[in-house]
């Protein structure tokens, strides 16, 4: 090829890379993913048996002039909370409450405390969690956190006993939970479809805190209640109480703060991260982030609109079993959103968060909605 040849290449590269096209015959991102926006913020909280592990007045936490929790460490001594696991924002929230809160050893259950002040901690799937406070299966529990609806289906079920320690929002306002994740092979070379998705997703989004505030026995909050209902198998009454302690949104406000606060988390925990940022090639953690979360999309899907779609597509779309925080994607079907984008969304329900990156990192999803921990942690990990 001779040089002036090469020349056009390389200015055809630079084009497409400043619109968002790319070139496919690099295949270094066939096992990588982009953010592309937010899902929710807060929508998780802690639960026990216990009413005394922290203090309130009037129902409001009492902090102190510094925003500290005002707990009564002595109640939390050798309790056993369980969380659903370690590649999750609720066991990195637990385990910070443990460790920085109180100032107390996080032990995994079965395993014998170094200190005198220790909390256990283990492993139980979401949707066991109910039975284990309830019935001690599969064994004797003191607590737990967990994402919406199974924290108000534990929470405001009475018959279980629980008692609310804090919502997370209480305590870190507006974190990060859930990210709307593309395959980025899939991204960069349909770089459309994903801003037509954003673009139905944003629409949808306000529909549903439209609904939302409406509330009562507006027609769209009855149809959210209905799309709930069908995806969680839970009470309506209860996802109405699931739906207020969640904030839906796409924005993607201080979320590269938040990724780098995950991989610095992860970075200072045993066996989670393989690879340090630096190891990768890259400068930090903020370097990191900067490559995983891209605003590209987002930004480019305001002023997309459904007569700009002139195709029909499918779109493949990982989505987390029982998860209340993706219930947009089923509330857009339902509206008809998605239809209106020309948009046929297949949807592949699966576990976690860890089994929502395979499928995006094996390109045999386009899109996953999942929570940043994992993504952040597949991310780095399977980066090589």
């Amino acid at each position: 090829m001779n040089v002036k040849l090469w020349a056009i290449v390389l200015a055809l590269i630079v084009v497409l890379s400043g619109t968002g096209m790319y070139l496919s015959s690099n295949t270094a991102d066939d096992d990588k993913v982009v953010i592309t926006a937010r899902v929710n913020e807060e929508g998780s909280g802690i639960f026990s048996k216990w009413d005394n592990l922290v203090n309130r007045e009037n129902g409001e936490l009492i902090k102190d002039e510094n925003g500290l929790i005002s707990y009564n460490p002595e109640q939390w001594v050798g309790k056993l909370f369980v969380h659903p696991g370690p590649s999750t924002i609720q066991y990195m929230m637990l385990k910070d409450i443990v460790e920085n809160d109180l100032g107390f050893e996080f032990v995994e259950d079965g395993a014998t405390p170094s200190s005198a002040n220790y909390v256990r901690h283990a492993v139980v799937p979401p949707a066991q969690m109910k039975d284990a406070l309830t019935k001690s299966q599969p064994f004797a529990i003191d607590g737990g956190i967990i994402w919406e609806s199974f924290f108000s289906n534990i929470y405001d079920d009475h018959s279980t006993g629980a008692k609310l320690v804090f919502l997370t929002g209480e305590r870190s306002p507006e974190h990060t939970c859930c990210v709307v994740v593309a395959n980025r092979t899939f991204a960069n070379d349909t770089p459309t479809y994903i801003i037509r998705f954003l673009a139905a997703y944003m629409e949808t989004v306000n529909a549903m805190n439209d609904a939302i505030t409406a509330g009562g026995r507006d027609e769209n909050y009855l149809k959210l209640l209905e799309a709930a209902n069908a995806y969680t198998g839970v009470d309506k009454d209860i996802l109405r109480e699931a739906i207020s302690k969640t904030k839906f949104l796409y924005e993607m406000d201080h979320l590269i703060e938040d990724v780098v606060e995950l991989i610095d988390g992860f970075g200072a925990m045993d066996r989670v991260l393989n690879y340090t940022p630096q190891e990768l090639g890259f400068k930090d953690s903020t370097d990191f982030a900067k490559w995983l979360v891209d605003d590209y999309y987002l930004t480019r899907a305001v002023n997309f609109q459904p007569e700009d779609a002139t195709t029909d597509i499918t779109l493949k779309v990982a989505v987390l079993t029982g998860d209340l925080h993706g219930i947009a994607l089923q509330f857009g079907k339902d509206l008809g959103i998605f239809e209106k984008y020309r948009i046929n969304i297949e949807q592949s329900i699966v576990a976690n968060g860890p089994a929502a990156m395979d499928l995006l990192l094996s390109g045999t999803v386009n899109i996953g909605m999942l929570g940043a921990p994992p993504t952040v942690i597949k991310s780095i990990n399977m980066y090589k």
